[in-house]
């Protein structure tokens, strides 16, 4: 597996962890359920992890947490696979409210699969879904309570998930990104808002440098 969070310069602190047992079962770990996901759940979390190197990035998040949580987002949707088949290949945008209290508990069976050798990314992918206003799909957890790193894979992946069933014009794309920035409902850290802004600026002065 390769980690867009472990090129480039790191520090002494991550590198020592990185050669540790606790690391290489992590990525065993992560691998091995990562092959679990079918092409299209694991090109979608593929680009759920990049976005959130990039935030993490902007928020100078630790070498150390940003490759956790790498790997957390590489993983986070393993549970969807213990889900009815009706609702695997399904947007959240599109479900029911049956279906809804179904799918809100993908977020505790990654975890709970992910419990033995990979304790250390559990916390961020059980609360990754879980909003600023409470009304998350756990709906027990406050911001205060929810890891910075679990935050931001909240951003990242309801925005690349938007993105895929929503963005298929330029007008919707900025429609998204719109609404996400205002943050009316409240459910996002509106720092973590401000740095996935950031990326996508960075993203489009490198496009257009190309």
């Amino acid at each position: 597996m390769q980690l867009q969070s472990t090129r480039g310069t790191l520090t002494d602190q991550a590198k020592a962890w990185m050669v540790t047992d606790e690391y290489s079962l992590l990525v065993d770990t992560c691998v091995l359920f990562d092959s679990k996901l079918d092409e299209s759940r694991r090109a979608l979390s593929a680009k759920v992890a990049d976005r959130c190197v990039a935030i993490a990035g902007a928020l100078e998040l630790g070498d150390v947490e940003t490759v956790q949580l790498e790997l957390a987002a590489r993983v986070h949707r393993v549970g969807e696979l213990y889900l009815h088949e009706s609702l695997r290949n399904k947007s959240f945008l599109d479900m029911s409210g049956a279906e809804m209290g179904a799918y809100r508990q993908y977020p505790v069976f990654s975890a709970f699969r992910l419990s033995d050798d990979a304790r250390v990314i559990c916390d961020v992918i059980l609360k990754h879904r879980e909003y600023c206003s409470g009304r998350g799909f756990l709906r027990d957890e406050r911001s205060a309570r929810v890891p910075l790193a679990a935050r931001i894979l909240c951003v990242a992946t309801e925005y690349e998930e938007l993105m895929m069933y929503r963005g298929n014009s330029l007008e919707r794309q900025d429609t998204i990104q719109r609404r996400m920035r205002k943050n009316a409902a409240r459910r996002y850290d509106s720092k973590v808002i401000d740095a996935l802004m950031l990326t996508l600026v960075a993203e489009h002065i490198v496009h257009h440098a190309g």
